[in-house]
């Protein structure tokens, strides 16, 4: 077997393997795109909710605080 006849051969090999996951892609997406067929249709809700709060005068936390204290190493900022 020549170099030019496995070349050949193995473009058709890949082509054959290309067109089989091209048909492959092609069926599970047909089976994904299928809206369920349950028919029960959620209802839209197209009322308004408000709810009347008041801001806090001064914030709950003005830095964060570490809950944990270290001690660190020499030479980390001591």
């Amino acid at each position: 077997m020549t170099g030019d006849e496995r070349n050949k051969r193995t473009k058709y090999v890949m082509a054959g393997v290309g067109a089989i996951a091209l048909a492959a892609m092609g069926a599970f997406g047909t089976t994904m795109a299928v809206a369920p067929s349950s028919g029960a249709v959620p209802a839209v809700n197209v009322g308004e909710t408000v709810t009347k709060t008041t801001a806090p005068a001064k914030l709950e936390t003005s830095f964060a605080k570490p809950t944990v204290k270290v001690e660190l190493p020499d030479g980390y900022g001591n």
